[in-house]
């Protein structure tokens, strides 16, 4: 486990932040999810103007889950919210990383790009945690506990359904994807409880035609460097198809590997970076999930020059670069030409290669292990090896 003092440092900074958001202000985004779950049961449209804004991006499912957090008043609600995306991200890279040095390692690295988060009040840390805690459930075998960590994850962003790619790594798939299936349909269904058949398909349709909206964005991402750099205009999705392809190569080619909690482990980090990076709407503060899989591989790699090189790099461009310390026309250079994307496709590249290397003589681990990636999958309890091991 981690030291007692950055969990410490994480709950402290979620009560400072709230603090600091009702101080300045800075609680938009907390507004408007509370309003999505005020008027889910009220059957008004969740994707209509809100304060002459259309705000809401995330699904109905989403607005039922904030209820908790939209029940009591503002300022207890908003702390509630920023302890469970702070505490959500702890425990779920503590159970991931049971090694103690590599835990505090990747919470460190973590922590200030959080914290650019939380000032936002959004459900980027959670989103990060949700991920995690989704493949430590493929991991452990727990595939009621895996489905709903997708789910969830995807009910706020969409994107985290790419965490059922681990069931490729499970023996006895087809169970796997039936029940990956099951505690999705239970999660689209679940504003049922507060609202009617009709009026939920309604929130849907709404839902799909405020995302279509969106598709013309380029965000800080590979799509925004094509076209700043480029001046690439094309449609997101072929970028977005291109990086989907790239992303499975290494699973696809080196299955004599997936017996390894290693490259099973480097795959989540490589799927972390990949969701962002190739996000049309990627935007400053989701860089805390690509920075949670850059944290990880850097905490748990065999260390070089290059390692040491991009994890100073990325804080420098993922933090630092963010503060007002930084004149805003550096700012916004960086913004303008989606250098956050740029970094981290960078890490990405290395991961990949990495992914797609052959493993070291022993790697592999026990017979029982190869055994087990011989038939195709992972169907053991095994333990993720801490650095070195």
């Amino acid at each position: 486990m981690s030291k007692w003092w950055l969990r410490g440092a994480y709950l402290v900074t979620a009560v400072f932040v709230t603090w600091q958001s009702v101080h300045l202000g800075h609680v938009g985004n907390f507004i408007t999810f509370r309003a999505a779950a005020e008027r889910l049961p009220a059957g008004a449209n969740l994707y209509g103007p809100i304060n002459g804004k259309l705000d809401y991006l995330y699904s109905p499912t989403f607005a039922i889950l904030f209820a908790p957090f939209a029940l009591p008043p503002l300022v207890l609600g908003l702390l509630l919210w920023n302890l469970v995306n702070a505490a959500v991200l702890v425990v779920a890279i503590e159970r991931l990383l049971p090694e103690r040095r590599a835990a505090a390692i990747t919470l460190a690295l973590v922590f200030p790009v959080m914290l650019t988060s939380l000032q936002n009040t959004q459900s980027n840390a959670l989103v990060a945690g949700l991920m995690v805690l989704a493949f430590v459930a493929f991991e452990t075998a727990h595939p009621v506990g895996a489905g709903f960590a997708v789910a969830a994850g995807a009910a706020i962003k969409i994107f985290p359904v790419a965490g059922a790619v681990f069931a490729i790594f499970r023996q006895n798939r087809a169970r796997w994807i039936l029940v990956l299936a099951a505690t999705g349909v239970a999660t689209i269904a679940l504003p049922l409880v507060v609202t009617s058949p009709g009026t939920l398909a309604a929130q849907y349709r709404w839902w799909l035609l405020r995302t279509a909206d969106d598709l013309a964005l380029r965000g800080t991402s590979v799509i925004g460097i094509l076209n700043s750099w480029l001046g690439y205009d094309g449609p997101s999705w072929v970028v977005e198809a291109a990086g989907t392809l790239l992303v499975l190569i290494p699973p696809a080619l080196r299955r004599d590997r997936w017996a390894e909690p290693a490259f099973r482990r480097l795959f989540l980090c490589s799927l972390l970076v990949f969701v962002v990076i190739f996000n049309h709407n990627a935007e400053s503060p989701s860089y805390v999930v690509a920075m949670t899989g850059i944290a990880v591989w850097y905490a748990t790699s065999h260390r070089t020059a290059l390692h040491h090189a991009l994890i100073v790099l990325a804080l420098l461009v993922l933090w630092v670069a963010t503060e007002s310390v930084v004149p805003g026309a550096a700012r916004a250079w960086i913004r303008d030409y989606s250098i956050k994307a740029l970094v981290c496709l960078a890490c990405w590249v290395v991961m990949q290669r990495d992914l797609l290397r052959r493993p070291l003589a022993g790697a592999s681990g026990s017979a029982a292990s190869g055994e087990a990636g011989a038939a195709g999958g992972v169907d053991a309890r095994v333990p993720i090896p801490a650095p070195g091991s």
